[in-house]
């Protein structure tokens, strides 16, 4: 199965430089907007350190017997370490990191404690994620609880390493509670003795229900867990998009809008990104029945940028009726992501005799009335923003609108020598 670990689609902004020292945080520090180029970073013994905003570490972050909070996104190009710091036999200080919005590495992600009652901890809340493009390490004491709805992805090995005490395994453990888990590498143990393999230990809580797809050959049942893993094909059925839509859908581009309405003489497009990433194009696409889909252009996206950019394309093609668009987004490794799908309505004879022609409709927004003014005409279709026809009637005064859906809707305004498309809200 191809490896799509370049599928990074989020508010954060890639440097390829690095840094062979590291930012000591020593006090608690709230890490508020968007920083780039930062070193290495260890949070020092008894410090919280919250991250609101977006921040890219070059290096190395590492929880030194701290509390990390991550409620912004959290891009780390080294590894990333979650470990207690031990002094006496009764004096540790445990590291815990809590993420609400996204942790993703390039390196290893890793947790360890030191004893049954001092455990380090990673925590994945309800609909947040965590990316690592190589291992995740859960070693002996080290906790990782996922969330309902959060969504826990490794390119690499998902692997528990422990140590043999007098006469237990000191191992680390998963409570998945109804969260995904996605491991494209091997699900390792190594809990027994001179690192062989442990095959008695249960490591992920199967009273939970997580979603376990695990690739490339894992022999789960072989270290006893008995929560049956999703292999290739599950996953597929359950996600047909497959792990490259599945990764794209749940790391999209930051698409703000994506606009296309006609101007008379052709389409006009317009669309914005927050941020992109390793955004190498963008395809406009087109359909008569909005499921199958041709290409229209293709335009050159930023690259990676955090600041917003602005797109604009026309076409000047002529057409008539419904035609459906939509915007594909594809990066420098090929895996692309879609917009919602927009249609445009076109006049069934847009002739020259009708560009004179300036209707205007009024209110606009409307709550429960609309009056079209600027020349006669003989009725009136409503058009829902999805294409759906929803109803036709006579030329009058005015046009009740209750019915309609609130939102954007058309209405083609029908007259003897063709029709117009106008634009309105219907609160």
């Amino acid at each position: 199965m191809k490896n799509y670990a370049k599928v990074l689609l989020f508010t954060i902004l890639f440097f390829t430089s690095n840094k062979d020292y590291a930012k000591t945080i020593s006090s608690n520090d709230v890490q508020s907007g968007t920083e780039t180029d930062t070193e290495s970073v260890i949070v020092k013994e008894g410090v919280q350190y919250t991250i609101n905003g977006d921040l890219t570490v070059n290096g190395d972050f590492t929880a030194n017997g701290a509390t990390i909070i991550i409620n912004g996104s959290l891009y780390v190009k080294g590894t990333f370490s979650c470990y207690s710091v031990h002094h006496t036999f009764s004096y540790t200080t445990n590291s815990n990191v809590t993420i609400t919005g996204r942790l993703i590495t390039d390196g290893d992600i890793s947790v360890e404690g030191y004893s049954e009652s001092q455990k380090s901890s990673i925590t994945v809340n309800n609909g947040a994620i965590m990316y690592t493009h190589n291992d995740l390490h859960i070693r002996e004491h080290g906790i990782l609880t996922l969330h309902p709805n959060s969504i826990t992805i490794t390119d690499g090995n998902l692997e528990h390493n422990g140590t043999v005490g007098f006469a237990d395994v000191y191992a680390g453990e998963v409570n998945a509670d109804h969260a995904i888990i996605v491991v494209q590498g091997k699900y390792k143990i190594y809990s027994s003795p001179f690192g062989v393999e442990d095959n008695d230990v249960e490591y992920i809580n199967p009273k939970n229900n997580p979603e376990f797809y695990a690739f490339k050959g894992n022999e789960l049942s072989k270290i006893g867990i008995k929560t049956p893993p999703g292999d290739e094909d599950s996953f597929n059925s359950k996600y047909p998009a497959g792990l490259a839509g599945f990764i794209s859908h749940v790391l999209p581009i930051e698409l703000v809008y994506f606009h296309a309405h006609e101007i008379g003489y052709g389409v006009r497009f317009e669309w914005e990104t927050a941020s992109e990433l390793n955004n190498d194009y963008f395809t406009i696409e087109f359909s008569i029945d909005a499921v199958e889909f041709s290409e229209l252009t293709k335009i050159d996206g930023a690259g990676t940028t955090t600041e917003p950019q602005n797109y604009r394309y026309t076409d000047f093609s002529s057409h008539t009726g419904i035609i459906y668009y939509r915007l594909k987004q594809t990066d420098y490794d090929g895996n692309f992501s879609y917009s919602e799908t927009v249609p445009v309505i076109f006049a069934e004879h847009h002739e020259a005799e009708t560009e004179d022609i300036k209707f205007v409709v009024y209110p606009n927004p409307a709550t429960d009335h609309i009056t079209i003014s600027g020349g006669e005409y003989e009725s009136i279709s409503f058009v829902s923003a999805n294409g759906a026809v929803l109803g036709r009637e006579a030329a009058q005064g005015s046009h009740d609108i209750t019915r309609l859906p609130k939102g954007l809707n058309f209405v083609i305004i029908h007259t003897a020598n063709g029709d117009v498309s106008e634009r309105f809200i219907k609160r």
